[in-house]
């Protein structure tokens, strides 16, 4: 079989330059990736190739945001100008070989939460943040698109996950590199908490690199000893230092709960023998960590419990949900329409409850903002749609052979997926990227277990008698 993507090592390689060059010099960075679209837009694997090449810039975003040119109203970034052509070309390679875009029962939903979007904005009319959250929705949509109809191998998922991981070891590592030398290697500033080499907020980018933490963890566990184990180890260390130093309170509460699911998960996958000396040596990892880690996240950790009245985030936080849940009892139907929270936390009806210094905010919880903003029907929608991705996983985990990696990518996907909407109850992940390729993935992958591409077990996996 004719091999249409390079190695990983490659892609490694290719994006660890780009990072590395980008922070020296962004044009020639921007040279750089338009290179690389222009070499890889020759033939058909460029959908695949700009798939690769926005998911890793999920975590990078301060190289994926660079702008580059403007295009009337519309900026262009590094992301956009390889995003739109992978999409155009997905588009015109699948209407030139007449084959089209087969349904899935993810799809569906995603459409049918787009038409909840809809209906809540022709009901609603338009707020200041109306098309701008329309916009970021649409993105993630087309995203979810690019990412299930791209991904058509059981290889194309398996590097997916490769730049998942990468990208995230790179932006955490960024992060670990700037608190021990105190040097702003790219600028950004949060005070004492990391972002790595993302512009968004640290709590965003924990979220992130703790999507990568559960792939690479899943993977670790269930390897084989030898240089995979090591090199997933390494890369284990360095995401979770960089969940550390972001000082998110709720990814915290996320990798606790998210760790134990995981554990529980492959309770069946690895030996009695093993598993316990898998919770020993965490037990230990983690007692021996506590002097290592920053005094100001300890703290901000025992604020929950010893400060949660005082703590001027915590009570802006409650302010949201007491905000929210107020406008969603006004229209429990359709909501007050998509983007309009800000708008609502900025008018004179809720002043008493917020900042009166602060701009408008999103409110920190995605199942209640869906709720407020697009009511009952929009919840519904989405509910549907991450109940379906579970059980697109959970069947192929159970009808993929033994130990193949499709199996493993089932796995990971399920836990990665169950932290991600674990951070949500604390944050407002409805537009973020890796959320939507999480469900795409869900979606690609009882396709290709059907298309029989993933016979062969997976060597990097043990059997239920490793040791």
């Amino acid at each position: 079989m004719t091999r249409t993507w390079p190695t990983g090592a490659v892609w490694l390689f290719v994006l660890a330059a780009f990072a590395v060059v980008t922070v020296f010099s962004p044009p020639a960075a921007i040279a750089l990736a338009a290179g690389l679209a222009a070499i890889c837009g020759i033939g058909r694997r460029f959908p695949q190739v700009g798939l690769l090449v926005v998911v890793a810039l999920v975590p990078l975003d301060a190289i994926g945001q660079l702008e580059t040119a403007r295009v009337a109203v519309a900026t262009l970034s590094v992301t956009k100008l390889v995003f739109i052509p992978a999409l155009l070309v997905l588009v015109w390679n699948r209407v030139s070989e007449r084959r089209p875009f087969e349904p899935t029962r993810q799809g569906t939903l995603v459409i049918c939460f787009a038409l909840a979007v809809l209906l809540s904005f022709a009901l609603t009319g338009v707020h200041p943040y109306t098309f701008w959250s329309m916009r970021r929705f649409a993105s993630a949509w087309l995203l979810f698109a690019l990412t299930l109809y791209a991904t058509e191998k059981a290889r194309h998922v398996r590097y997916v996950l490769i730049a998942i991981v990468g990208a995230c070891v790179l932006s955490a590592g960024v992060g670990v590199f700037e608190h021990l030398t105190g040097h702003n290697l790219l600028g950004i500033a949060w005070g004492d908490r990391a972002s790595g080499a993302s512009t968004v907020n640290p709590n965003t980018f924990a979220t992130n690199i703790l999507v990568a933490f559960l792939i690479a963890l899943h993977f670790l566990l269930v390897s084989r000893p030898g240089r995979l184990r090591w090199i997933l180890l390494g890369a284990t260390g360095v995401l979770g230092c960089g969940i550390v130093l972001s000082f998110s309170r709720g990814v915290a509460v996320a990798t606790v709960l998210s760790v134990l699911y995981l554990l529980y998960r492959v309770r069946k996958r690895v030996s009695r023998r093993r598993m316990t000396a898998i919770v020993c040596g965490m037990v230990v990892l983690g007692i021996c960590a506590i002097p290592l880690i920053p005094a100001g996240y300890l703290e901000r950790l025992a604020s929950l419990v010893t400060e949660a009245g005082v703590d001027v985030s915590l009570i802006r936080r409650g302010a949201y949900h007491v905000i929210g849940l107020k406008l969603f009892a006004r229209s429990p139907l359709w909501g007050v329409g998509p983007g309009s929270f800000p708008t609502y936390y900025m008018s004179p009806e809720f002043r008493y409850l917020t900042d009166t210094f602060g701009g408008g905010r999103l409110l920190h919880n995605l199942y209640l903002s869906i709720a407020c903003q697009l009511g009952l029907i929009g919840l519904t929608c989405f509910l549907l749609l991450g109940w379906r991705a579970f059980r697109s996983l959970r069947d192929v985990a159970g009808r993929a052979p033994d130990h193949s990696f499709l199996q493993r990518a089932a796995e990971a996907l399920n836990v990665a997926l169950v932290a991600f909407l674990i951070s949500s109850v604390f944050l407002p992940n409805e537009y973020q990227k890796y959320m939507w390729v999480l469900f795409a993935l869900s979606a690609a992958l009882p396709r290709i277990l059907q298309s029989r591409d993933d016979h062969e077990p997976d060597q990097s996996v043990p059997s239920h008698s490793s040791p």
